[in-house]
């Protein structure tokens, strides 16, 4: 836990959920881990995304959700803001049924935009440090 906190007392502005569980509840889908923890206790500001299928493996392979939309639903409830697959598909009609409440898609983007904002992705290219950043920089 202290080299995770660290990272977000450092600045970093996004996490990743894993692919395993934590006392049986896949860290993806895991509410006391991304919003109890990350959020609350750490002030943690940024954005959540899954690992590439972890979102799947939460129905697929743990068996916690029953099927996709089960597993979007518990996941973006539980903080997960961007997902690395494609069960988050399922959202549109996790809302459309009222199992989410669109106020969540609301601040999710609102955490994404506000990073993307910092790292200048809506600005001229030309006025953003890091767009003019080479492979050369990798090595220092």
């Amino acid at each position: 836990q202290p080299a995770f906190k660290g990272c977000g007392a450092a600045g970093a502005l996004s996490y990743m959920c894993s692919y395993n569980s934590i006392n049986g509840v896949p860290a993806c889908a895991n509410r006391e881990l991304l919003t109890d923890l990350l959020r609350d206790r750490w002030n943690f500001t940024g954005f959540v995304v899954s690992d590439c299928g972890a979102l799947g493996n939460v129905y697929k392979a743990h068996h916690f959700a029953g099927s996709a939309m089960e597993a979007a639903e518990f996941s973006f409830k539980a903080g997960c803001d961007w997902n690395c697959g494609n069960t988050f598909h399922q959202l549109q009609a996790a809302v459309g049924e009222g199992y989410v409440p669109e106020e969540y898609l609301d601040e999710a983007v609102v955490r994404q935009a506000r990073v993307w904002m910092m790292l200048g992705l809506f600005d001229d290219p030309s006025t953003v440090l890091y767009s003019n950043l080479t492979l050369s920089v990798v090595d220092e």
